[in-house]
């Protein structure tokens, strides 16, 4: 599952890029260190929403995608 989320997070941090241009917000961060191209950052609280799923990767993955993709547009009891 860790690794379904982590390829899911790259595909849509992928489609808000054109062109190696940013087009969406960075979340508020402070930078604690910066050396070269590295930098070590200090991130606000965010709110996460995941889900567990059974079975083969396939099929949890599908079945995880279509839970968090339905929170997001509403389908959940507090809309």
């Amino acid at each position: 599952m860790k690794i379904f989320a982590i390829i899911l997070s790259l595909i849509l941090m992928t489609g808000c890029t054109a062109i190696g241009i940013r087009k969406s917000e960075e979340a508020a961060h402070t930078v604690l260190l910066e050396q070269d191209n590295i930098q070590v950052r200090l991130y606000e609280k965010s709110l996460i929403a995941q889900t567990v799923t059974h079975g083969n990767y396939r099929t949890s993955g599908n079945e995880g995608f279509k839970r968090l993709a339905g929170y997001i547009f509403g389908e959940n009891q507090s809309k």
